[in-house]
């Protein structure tokens, strides 16, 4: 606590909320006491503080009752600095939302597979090129693989074994697809491998091109 707020301790013992923190912030925290001391319930949130330098940190702050035989003695808390955790999710999400607004611009089929859930997240391509609907679309690999053309399937599927099972940062292989319509087009399907710290694969993002016309 110390370190955070940039104190030494004996300047820190016996002082209250005021003293240690801008009043905007001092009244919220003694807010926040108030409700935990009147509700007698926990309380727990994920708030902006600022550290010594005057950046604003992301604290996780845990608040409960202090009783004894019966009677609220005052609050006790704990907080843990949740920062880098809070920045890293939040650029995460900005990532994904990216994502997802490329795959909506493009005229590709774009893919997103979980290869720890097997979960295969598809694009709007997959309904207004190839013509599937939503009830039609199956969230699976297995799904994917029964629409590959019988005499492409070994070579691809062996393909793609091959680049997760090695070091392969990209895929990619030309192969007939079958549209909703039971025919049959030319793609160029291309994807990334992502791996965790031991190399495992646990991620692949791609899109098929339709290479029909060419």
């Amino acid at each position: 606590f110390c370190s955070l707020i940039g104190r030494k301790r004996d300047a820190v013992i016996g002082r209250c909320d005021e003293d240690l923190f801008p009043t905007e912030f001092a009244a919220k925290f003694r807010r926040d006491d108030a409700y935990v001391m009147a509700k007698k319930a926990a309380f727990e949130v994920i708030e902006e503080n600022p550290d010594p330098d005057g950046r604003m940190r992301h604290v996780q702050v845990i608040k409960k009752p202090l009783v004894k035989d019966g009677e609220i003695l005052g609050v006790q808390g704990m907080f843990w600095d949740v920062t880098d955790k809070f920045r890293a999710e939040e650029k995460s999400r900005v990532n994904e939302e990216r994502f997802r607004t490329v795959a909506r611009a493009t005229t590709d089929t774009v893919w997103d597979w979980d290869l720890v859930t097997n979960h295969v997240w598809w694009s709007e391509g997959l309904r207004s090129v190839w013509g599937y609907t939503d009830e039609q679309i199956e969230k699976t690999t297995d799904w994917w693989m029964s629409r590959l053309h019988p005499d492409d399937r070994e070579r691809v599927l062996g393909s793609v074994r091959q680049a997760l099972a090695g070091n392969d940062e990209h895929w990619s292989a030309e192969y007939r697809y079958q549209a909703a319509d039971g025919s049959y087009r030319t793609i160029l399907d291309r994807g990334l491998i992502m791996r965790d710290k031991a190399g495992q694969a646990i991620r692949m993002i791609g899109s098929e091109l339709d290479l029909s016309d060419r």
